[in-house]
C-alpha cells in the first residue's frame, strides 16, 4: 500500500501553470487557494484508495475533480502523480 505521493516534473510544472494562470485571469489567488485545498482533499482519498479509479492506460489511473484530471500511477510504497490537466483543455499526449 502506498504511503506517499511525489509529483513528477511535467506535473509540478502543469500545476504551476493552472496555479499562475487562475492568479493572473483573476487578480487573486482565491481560486489557486480554493484549488490547493481540493487537491489536498483529493490525494487524501487518493492515498486511501488508491485503486478505486479507473486504469486508461497500462500502470495509469485517472482521478477526475471538479474541472480537473490527474493521472497517476500506483507503485509499491507511493502514488506518482504524472499529469493534471484541466478537463476544459486537450488531452495531453503520454
Amino acid at each position: 500500500m502506498p504511503n506517499s505521493v511525489v509529483w513528477s516534473q511535467n506535473a509540478l510544472i502543469q500545476f504551476r501553470s493552472k496555479v499562475n494562470y487562475w492568479d493572473q485571469r483573476n487578480q487573486s489567488q482565491a481560486y489557486s487557494k480554493r484549488l490547493e485545498h481540493l487537491l489536498n482533499h483529493e490525494l487524501e482519498i487518493l492515498c486511501r484508495y488508491p485503486y478505486a479509479f479507473p486504469e486508461v492506460a497500462k500502470g495509469i489511473r485517472k482521478m477526475v475533480f471538479d474541472n480537473f484530471i490527474l493521472n497517476y500511477s500506483v507503485q509499491q510504497e507511493r502514488i506518482l502523480i504524472i499529469h493534471l490537466y484541466d478537463s476544459r483543455q486537450l488531452k495531453p499526449d503520454y
